[in-house]
């Protein structure tokens, strides 16, 4: 029986997203998803809040998306904040707490050390609101590299959920499983792009919460080196 997961979802905890947990959940069921990986840009508290709801058949991955200095990085099966920002350190925070590092959307900000690929678990090689361009080169960052691809809508908002999702062959009996099966089971991948609309909203949220990135997106504009997000 197929087991089916989307690996990036957001909910209302970041700053770009309207996304309730609870509404996260009334979706998958929807859909027929099996499980969802929910985090937030910068904390945990997403995935922490809807892994506390009754969600009967949808397994919830409390996980964080954290910007490091070389781009996004996701922890899967992370249930404490991470404290650091520097990739290394962040990734080291993750594994310690028995997570999973995923490269999420790698060709949008992101900086390739060499020594990345060996500390990496996941790349995300289908991503329903990157340009298709990058998705086809994460799909063939992930072969040159040898690391599993999976796909996720990075849903914003509820009609995204579900826009792209990974497809296993096998129903994993325990978290351990779960883990195995992510790393290694056979999978399939569906993709179906989102609105510009949805990006357009996410943006809109962003500079409205953050009126600091206004400032940035001016700065830059004007020709400045601003460096932080």
């Amino acid at each position: 029986m197929a087991f089916k997961i989307d690996f990036h979802v957001h909910t209302k905890y970041s700053f770009d997203s309207v996304n309730k947990p609870s509404a996260i959940i009334k979706k998958a069921k929807q859909l027929g998803l099996d499980a969802v990986v929910v985090l937030d840009h910068e904390t945990v508290k997403g995935g922490q809040e809807t892994a506390k709801l009754d969600s009967d058949d949808v397994l919830i991955i409390p996980s964080v998306e954290i910007y490091t200095d070389i781009g996004d990085i996701i922890g899967l099966f992370v249930d404490r904040e991470i404290e650091a920002r520097e990739y290394h350190e962040v990734i080291d925070e993750i594994h310690n707490q028995g997570g999973l590092v995923m490269l999420p959307h790698p060709f949008y900000k992101h900086k390739f050390p060499d020594d990345l690929w060996d500390m990496v678990d996941l790349i995300e090689i289908n991503n329903s609101r990157a340009v298709p361009d990058w998705n086809v080169k994460a799909a063939e960052l992930a072969v040159k590299h040898n690391i599993p691809a999976v796909s996720g809508s990075d849903g914003h908002f509820s009609w995204e959920i579900g826009n792209a999702i990974t497809i296993f062959e096998d129903t994993p009996s325990s978290q351990e499983k779960l883990t195995e099966m992510i790393l290694n089971g056979n999978r399939t991948h569906q993709l179906k792009y989102s609105s510009p609309i949805g990006i357009i909203l996410g943006q809109t949220l962003k500079y409205w919460r953050r009126p600091d990135k206004i400032i940035e997106r001016l700065k830059k504009l004007a020709g400045m080196d601003i460096n932080k997000r």
